[in-house]
């Protein structure tokens, strides 16, 4: 779900809006997963904008924050990051009981 777009002539700051303005109207396809990134380029041929789109039963928005800042961020001892399926799993994960938590959680919700 990782599209890239380039905004018409002059490509500012009115283009980028109009663009976000008729996307984040545009509901997620359910059948698809919900989300969706848009690398925006052409801001005036300089820069470029990075748009996401989130269902908040994925995300909600001071997680989205973080996990964009971390994404996004300039700090160097971060760059060498291994890619995400090459990081180790995490002991719950090892167990095979990743949705262990959730699945007890929607038993008791009946």
């Amino acid at each position: 779900h990782f599209r890239h777009v380039a905004l018409p002539r002059p490509g500012g700051i009115k283009e980028l809006f109009s663009f976000i303005s008729i996307e984040h109207g545009n509901l997620l396809d359910r059948s698809r997963p919900l989300w969706e990134s848009y690398l925006i380029e052409a801001m005036n041929g300089r820069h470029f904008a990075l748009y996401t789109k989130v269902h908040h039963s994925l995300l909600d928005g001071v997680s989205a924050m973080r996990t964009t800042m971390k994404m996004l961020g300039d700090d160097p001892a971060q760059m060498n990051m291994p890619p995400v399926w090459q990081m180790p799993l995490s002991p719950r994960a090892q167990e095979g009981k990743p949705a262990e938590g959730i699945l007890s959680a929607l038993k008791v919700a009946g």
